[in-house]
C-alpha cells in the first residue's frame, strides 16, 4: 500500500509546512508532502497512490486539486479534513463536505477549550475517535484504513431464468412517496447522491402475497414465496415499476444468486441478511 499525507500550505512560492500534519504523518508512518509550491502538488502521481490524506491549506481562489484526483484514481481511499476554528461548522455540515468530495473518512479539527481535539468520521457520521491526542487519531486511521481496505464486495451469479414476479404495486407507491421525504432530509446534504433502502417480503400465508422494490431513492426489495425481490442494478430510478426487480435466493451461497439476465442492486446481500435475521419483517424501509 502507498500511502501518502498532503498537508501545510502550498502557494505560488515555497509554502510552509505544518506541525500537526508532520506529527500525524510520523504517527501514520506515511510518506508526506508537508507545504511546498502549487507546482510541486500538482506534480505529484496521485495515480500510484492507494490511500491519501488530503488536508492541505491552498487558497479558496486556486483551482480546486482534489476532484481532479479522484476522478483519476477513483479507486482512492481518500481522507479528508476539515478545520472548524475560525469558523462554525456543525457535524452535519463536515458529513456534507465528505459526501461531496467522495471521501471514505474525514478529521473534523476543533480548538473548544484553547486545545486542539480531532475526531475521525465516516460519511455516515460514524466516530471512531475524539481525543486531543495526534497519535491516537493516527491509530484510529491506521486501524480504520485497515478495515476498510479488508472489506471485499460479496459477488452475484445467474442460476436460472428470470421467475416472472413482479412487486406490489401498494408498496411501490409507498416506497415512491416516503423516497421524497428522504430526500427532503439526506438530499439536502448532497443533492447528488441518494441514500436509503426500501424493502418487502413477499408472503403466501392465509391467501395473503406481499411484495418489495426500490424506490427512486433507494434501494427496495422484496419476499416471493422461497425468493425475494431486489431492485435490479442501474435502474431508472425515476422511472421505476414493479418489473424492475430480480429474483434471488434467499440465503448467500458464497454470494447473492439470482434469476433471469440482469443482476440484482449491489446493496442485495444486505436486504439478503435482513430477512434472514427478521424472518417475521415483510417490509424495509
Amino acid at each position: 500500500m502507498k500511502a501518502l499525507v498532503v498537508g501545510g500550505t502550498f502557494d505560488h512560492d515555497q509554502g510552509k509546512p505544518s506541525k500537526i500534519v508532520q506529527s500525524l504523518a510520523d504517527g501514520l508512518g506515511w510518506e508526506t508532502l508537508n507545504g511546498g509550491s502549487l507546482d510541486e502538488l500538482k506534480a505529484v502521481d496521485f495515480k500510484a497512490v492507494d490511500t491519501l490524506l488530503w488536508m492541505p491549506n491552498i487558497d479558496n481562489a486556486e483551482e480546486k486539486i482534489l476532484p481532479d484526483i479522484k476522478a483519476l484514481n477513483p479507486k482512492l481511499t481518500l481522507i479528508s479534513s476539515k478545520r472548524v476554528v475560525e469558523k462554525d461548522y456543525t457535524e452535519f455540515d463536515v458529513i456534507g463536505r465528505l459526501l461531496k468530495s467522495k471521501s471514505n473518512l474525514g478529521i473534523m479539527i476543533t480548538k473548544p477549550e484553547g486545545a486542539y481535539m480531532f475526531r475521525l468520521m465516516d460519511p455516515l457520521g460514524n466516530s471512531y475517535v475524539y481525543s486531543p491526542s495526534i497519535e491516537d487519531l493516527a491509530q484510529a486511521i491506521n486501524t480504520r484504513v485497515a478495515e476498510i481496505k479488508a472489506m471485499t464486495r460479496v459477488p452475484s451469479r445467474q442460476i436460472g431464468d428470470a421467475a416472472g414476479l413482479e412487486v406490489e404495486p401498494e408498496f411501490l407507491a409507498r416506497v415512491l412517496k416516503l423516497g421524497d421525504e428522504f430526500s427532503k432530509h439526506v438530499n439536502a446534504v448532497n443533492p447528488g447522491r441518494f441514500l436509503g433502502n426500501a424493502s418487502t417480503r413477499m408472503a403466501l400465508e392465509f391467501g395473503e402475497v406481499t411484495r418489495s422494490t426500490r424506490c427512486c431513492h433507494g434501494f427496495p426489495g422484496q419476499r416471493a414465496g422461497d425468493k425475494l425481490l431486489i431492485s435490479r442494478r442501474n435502474v431508472d430510478k425515476q422511472n421505476m415499476s414493479t418489473r424492475d426487480f430480480v429474483a434471488v435466493r434467499p440465503e448467500l451461497s458464497g454470494g447473492v444468486e439470482y434469476y433471469g439476465d440482469v443482476k440484482p442492486s449491489v446493496d442485495s446481500p444486505i436486504q439478503v441478511k435482513l430477512f434472514q435475521k427478521y424472518p417475521n419483517v415483510n417490509y424495509m424501509i
